[in-house]
């Protein structure tokens, strides 16, 4: 008679966790092999306005960013494009035409101008005095941090004059 003995794996979670285990193994797999390895990148634009004495004068910016590199921008006190990188050669000079050019100059007034009057309201005149209250209350605030100070001061020269 002839005997064999099996060597069975044992595991912290008996079948359970066996099965627990062929299940991730055989689902991670499709998984790793669908994954999207194709490089990424980003292209942004921005565009910024730069207000001088309300809207006396107005700078519109246009910027454009691949990979967290400006390459290319547009400044409306200039009125042209500037390659700030070999990438934005080309496209500077395919803005440059006198079409392109008359379009982002009048970002100015269409962008800049614009929001300016909306945000005008809640931002410029929303300036109002402060009242005597709030007035009271710094001057508190400020007088407690001196007389703060004042108590350190005289606590650390008491300390190191005993010590």
């Amino acid at each position: 008679m002839l005997i064999s003995s099996m060597v069975y794996p044992r595991l912290p979670g008996g079948f359970h966790m066996a099965v627990m285990m062929v299940l991730l193994m055989v689902l991670s797999l499709p998984l790793a092999l669908t994954r999207d390895f194709q490089p990424r990148f980003l292209l942004q634009a921005k565009s910024e306005c730069h207000f001088f004495n309300g809207t006396q004068r107005l700078v519109f910016m246009e910027r454009r960013i691949h990979n967290q590199e400006e390459y290319l921008r547009f400044d409306s006190s200039l009125r042209k494009f500037i390659a700030l990188t070999e990438l934005g050669q080309p496209e500077a000079e395919t803005w440059n035409k006198k079409a392109s050019l008359e379009e982002m100059a009048a970002e100015v007034d269409r962008f800049c101008r614009h929001n300016y009057e909306v945000a005008e309201a809640f931002t410029v005149q929303r300036r109002e005095p402060q009242s005597g209250s709030v007035q009271g209350k710094m001057m508190s605030g400020v007088g407690g941090f001196v007389l703060g100070l004042l108590f350190l001061g005289a606590g650390l020269f008491v300390y190191f004059r005993n010590s």
